[in-house]
């Protein structure tokens, strides 16, 4: 997965929560899933720039 492929999935990953945050009654599963979500996404760019 090159670094523009990881950004666009960010990008949709951020906008899906977005959508769903008035959906969700409880924030602080809402906020744990995007932390998670963010650092899976930091460890992808980090294994792509030690390749």
């Amino acid at each position: 997965m090159d670094s523009e492929e990881i950004l666009q999935r960010i990008k949709k990953h951020y906008l899906f929560f977005e959508l769903i945050k008035d959906k969700v009654e409880n924030k602080q599963i809402l906020y744990e899933a995007q932390k998670y979500m963010e650092l899976l996404f930091f460890e992808l760019f980090k294994t792509h720039a030690r390749l």
